[in-house]
C-alpha cells in the first residue's frame, strides 16, 4: 500500500483500506487484512506491474510469443498465427497475460519482495518467474493440486499449492541473483531437460536417510487421498531449489546431473547443511528485515553447498562421488572433527536462535578452507 501510495496510484480512503497505524494495531491484535480489502489489492497489484512491464522492452520478447497464442481461440491461432507478432495491441496484451500469470500463481506481494530482496526491476522479477515457472514445469503439479477440489481438506490442497509456489519462488530469487541479464528463451532450453531429469531421478541419487523421509512424506499425502503425482511432486519439491545450483556445477564439471545431485544430498548430510538449513527456516521472521535476514541466510547456505561440491568435483579424478566426500573430509580431519562436535552442542539449543546457526556456517567454512 506503501509502494501504491507513493506512485500516486491509491487512495486508502476511498477504498477503505486501513491506514498504517490501523494496521499497526491489526498487527499487534493478530490479525491482517480482510478478503474484500485483498480483492482491493490484488487489482492494484496487478496494474502496477503492468505498468512496470508495459515501460520495459519485456513484452517485446519473442518467447512471449506463445502467451499471446493462449489469448486467442484456438480457430483463431490456426488460420491467422502467423500475423499475431505483427498484432497493433501485441505489447498490451503481452504484459496483461504475463502481469495476471505472475500475480494469481504467485500472490500480491510476490513482486514486491523480489525486488525488496534483490534489488531487480519489477519486469526482471516478471522474467525470472516465467523462466521458473517453464524450466520447472509448474503449471503440470499446480494442476494436478488443483484438480483435488473437493477431493482432499482445504488445508491439504493449500499447503500443497504453497509447497509449488514456494519451489518457483526460490528458483526465481535463484535467477534474479545468479543471471544478470535473463534471456527468457536461453534460460529455459538450457534448463528444463535437466531440470526433468533431476525430477525423475531423486529417488535414485539422494541418501537413505532423504529416502526415508521422502517416503514418510508421500505416505502421509497418500494417506490423506491426494493423487500419486500431486503427492510424489509434493514430497520432493522442497529439494528442488538446489536444481539451478546442480545444473549450472553438472555443466561446469561435465558430470552427469545424477552424479552432482548424488554430490549435493551427501554433502548436505555429511556437512550438516541440511540440518542448519532446517533450523534456518524455522527461525522467526516478524518483521521485514528478519524476513529479508532469513532468506539471505538460505541463499548463503545454497551457494555454500555448490561451493562445497564444486570442490569436491575439482578434487574427485575419476572416484565415485562417495569416495570423493570421503577424501575431501579426511583432508580436513581436524576441522571436520570441531564441526561435529559443534552439532552436537547445537541440537540442544534454543530453535529460535539464529546465532547458533552463525557459528555453525562459520565452522563449516573452516573445514572447506
Amino acid at each position: 500500500m506503501v509502494e501504491l501510495e507513493a506512485r500516486g496510484l491509491l487512495e486508502r480512503t476511498l477504498e477503505f483500506l486501513p491506514t498504517t497505524e490501523q494496521m499497526a494495531e491489526r498487527r499487534a491484535a493478530g490479525t491482517g487484512l480482510v478478503r474484500p480489502e485483498l480483492c482491493v489489492l490484488l487489482a492494484y497489484a496487478k496494474r502496477l506491474l503492468r505498468e512496470h512491464v508495459l515501460a520495459s522492452g519485456f513484452p517485446d520478447d519473442p518467447y512471449l510469443d506463445a502467451s499471446l497464442g493462449e489469448y486467442f481461440p484456438a480457430a483463431v491461432v490456426e488460420r491467422f498465427g502467423h500475423l499475431m507478432a505483427a498484432h497493433p495491441l501485441r505489447r498490451e496484451i503481452v504484459a496483461t497475460i504475463v502481469t495476471n500469470d505472475v500475480i494469481n500463481s504467485m500472490g500480491i506481494t510476490f513482486v514486491s519482495r523480489m525486488v525488496a530482496e534483490t534489488g531487480a526491476g519489477a519486469e526482471e522479477v516478471a522474467g525470472a518467474f516465467i523462466v521458473a515457472r517453464d524450466v520447472s514445469n509448474a503449471r503440470e503439479p499446480w494442476d494436478a493440486v488443483e484438480k483435488l477440489d473437493r477431493v482432499v481438506p482445504n488445508d491439504v490442497q493449500a499447503d500443497l499449492m504453497t509447497g509449488v509456489d514456494a519451489m518457483v519462488e526460490q528458483l526465481a530469487r535463484w535467477y534474479l541473483t545468479h543471471v544478470p541479464h535473463i534471456d527468457l528463451r536461453h534460460e529455459v532450453e538450457l534448463a528444463q531437460a535437466p531440470f526433468a531429469e533431476l525430477v525423475a531421478s531423486m529417488g535414485d541419487v539422494a541418501t537413505t536417510a532423504w529416502r526415508l523421509a521422502r517416503d514418510e512424506r508421500l505416505d502421509h499425502l497418500l494417506a490423506q487421498d491426494v493423487a500419486h503425482d500431486a503427492a510424489r511432486f509434493a514430497a520432493i519439491a522442497p529439494d528442488l531449489v538446489y536444481a539451478p545450483d546442480i545444473i549450472t556445477v553438472s555443466r561446469s564439471y561435465s558430470r552427469s546431473i545424477a552424479d552432482v545431485a548424488h554430490a549435493f544430498f551427501v554433502i548436505g548430510e555429511r556437512l550438516y547443511l541440511d540440518v542448519i538449513e532446517r533450523r534456518a527456516s524455522e527461525l522467526p521472521a516478524q518483521t521485514r528485515w528478519q524476513r529479508l535476514a532469513w532468506a539471505s541466510l538460505a541463499d548463503d547456505l545454497r551457494l555454500l553447498r555448490r561451493q562445497i561440491a564444486s570442490a569436491v568435483l575439482a578434487e574427485s579424478g575419476d572416484a565415485s562421488i562417495d569416495d570423493a566426500v570421503d577424501r575431501y573430509l579426511a583432508a580436513r580431519t581436524d576441522p571436520y572433527e570441531r564441526l561435529a562436535s559443534l552439532m552436537t552442542t547445537l541440537a540442544a539449543a534454543p530453535g529460535d536462535d539464529a546465532s547458533v546457526i552463525m557459528v555453525a556456517v562459520h565452522q563449516i567454512r573452516q573445514v572447506i578452507a
